[in-house]
């Protein structure tokens, strides 16, 4: 018997094309399921009359008072939903073992509903709850209450995820445990996506995790280097925030950055960070900054900072002088800039140069805050003169002033303490005042128990430079002319003047 094949034909399946769109409406219903939580028994009439009665209270009768009358369950929803959205209510009303108790006293437990309710108010307001006594018995009753919803079979998922965490997250120093528990590989982000704890992004909790995050991070990145966590710990609401101890954590990331740097430089981002934070430390040290921010950091540090701000005065010095000689069409100027260039620096990568102070004329004035940021600046006085400007160095145990255009460079063998030059409140100078007004507040301090030199820049047979070295040399200092002079210079001035 013959049989006919049976046709089958193919079947088509059209599967629709998911968009991101399509995947946007779940992310919708999960906000309205989140919103929907936590207005859960905020709704009814009765819950209304409950939260104006609990405020009423609160502002104008005893703490006690407002304990005794939480009997029912919906008080428990109204005094919760207070302390989670009235900044008034929490202040009159701070975390206690007595609200706790009462809390717990209509149902003699909490619900699920008020132990959610608590645990976000832990993590939305952490730090600003109160003490870290106030912290530790929070900590700990939550800790506590996780452990008997646990022990439930049907307690749920995230109960269970938060019993987990629980002893890391619920500790007044719970922040710090949670970034040091950070696996190699994770990030915070890896960790703040765990079951239990997603949701709380906005809070004091894990904005602190993301703060000491930076700081661990700050800690451990390549010397010098940029990074991205150094975009986040300039911003205000990151480096003014608690961290310890009466710290900020600006001044954390100020220790970090100094101690991390060689003592002979620090980059140009890191040095940002610095000056972003806490500006110049050689401002008077009566000013507000100061007070905030190096006051609370060691004179060592301080000192360090000084070296490197230096070779900043330094930069910019010779940029302005650079600059002048350019635009001025000054040849000589132009010609004679490598020499003075390389004496400079070479004093400081000696390590002679202690401190410096920078004084610019109008010109240079504008031409920096045309090429740099205002917070990439050091602190600098004001010269009232259009073309020159001045460095003064405290060089070994000597003083220098050298400046641009015609300006003499002086050296002195000490200035008094209270000169005005080195007056933080003085912020502007007359070219006389870096000049010829120290001799005579050098002549009037000391009498003539002080020396001092006046050099004009003469290119010939290195007659300045010479000038300089002898009298820096008479006054003690070792200087090791290599570093002063290019390799064909050195030579050149050995066979006239010697070594």
């Amino acid at each position: 018997m013959a049989f006919g094949r049976l046709k089958i034909s193919m079947l088509a399946l059209r599967c629709m094309e998911w968009t991101e769109s399509h995947f946007l409406e779940f992310s919708k219903c999960s906000s309205r399921l989140s919103d929907i939580s936590k207005k859960a028994g905020t709704t009814s009439e009765l819950f209304d009359i409950s939260v104006k009665k609990f405020l009423r209270i609160a502002n104008s009768e005893s703490i006690e008072t407002l304990y005794k009358e939480i009997i029912k369950p919906v008080h428990v929803r109204a005094v919760t939903y207070l302390l989670l959205n009235n900044s008034s209510f929490r202040k009159k009303v701070p975390i206690s073992q007595n609200l706790l108790r009462a809390l717990e006293r209509p149902l003699g437990r909490l619900s699920n509903l008020a132990l959610l309710s608590l645990i976000r108010l832990w993590f939305e307001y952490f730090d600003r709850l109160g003490s870290e006594e106030i912290l530790k018995l929070f900590g700990k009753f939550l800790n506590d209450r996780l452990e008997k919803k646990v022990t439930n079979p049907n307690c749920s998922s995230e109960f269970q995820n938060l019993h987990e965490y629980g002893p890391v997250i619920f500790k007044k120093d719970g922040p710090a445990r949670l970034v040091e528990a950070i696996s190699p590989g994770n990030t915070l982000n890896d960790v703040f996506n765990k079951p239990g704890l997603q949701g709380y992004e906005s809070g004091r909790f894990q904005t602190i995790c993301r703060m000491l995050y930076y700081i661990d991070t700050l800690g451990k990145i390549p010397v010098g280097t940029h990074h991205s966590v150094l975009d986040e710990v300039i911003k205000r609401d990151v480096f003014e925030a608690s961290y310890k101890d009466n710290l900020l954590i600006g001044h954390k990331v100020l220790s970090i950055i100094i101690d991390r740097s060689p003592e002979e430089d620090i980059s140009d981002s890191w040095q940002n960070v610095l000056l972003s934070i806490a500006g110049d430390p050689r401002v008077p040290k009566s000013s507000p900054k100061y007070q905030k921010w190096w006051a609370f950091l060691t004179q060592k540090q301080i000192s360090k900072v000084c070296g490197w701000l230096s070779k900043v005065d330094l930069k910019l010095f010779l940029q302005a002088l650079e600059e002048h000689g350019v635009s001025s069409g000054n040849t000589d100027l132009q010609r004679m800039f490598p020499s003075r260039k390389k004496f400079l620096e070479g004093l400081i990568k000696q390590g002679l140069v202690k401190h410096s102070r920078l004084f610019i004329g109008s010109n240079a004035d504008k031409f920096f805050k045309s090429i740099y940021g205002y917070k990439e600046l050091p602190s600098y006085a004001r010269v009232l003169d259009t073309n020159r400007s001045m460095i003064y160095l405290h060089v070994g145990n000597c003083h220098m002033i050298e400046g641009s255009h015609s300006f003499k460079l002086w050296i002195f063998t000490k200035i008094p303490e209270d000169i005005k030059i080195l007056n933080y409140t003085k912020r502007e100078f007359t070219v006389s005042d870096l000049s010829t007004a120290i001799v005579s507040e050098c002549s009037n301090k000391f009498s003539n128990n002080f020396k001092y030199t006046s050099i004009i820049h003469s290119p010939s047979n290195f007659n300045w430079q010479h000038k300089a070295i002898s009298f820096l040399r008479s006054a003690g200092e070792n200087l090791d002319l290599e570093e002063i002079f290019t390799n064909s210079e050195y030579r050149l001035y050995k066979k006239m003047h010697g070594a």
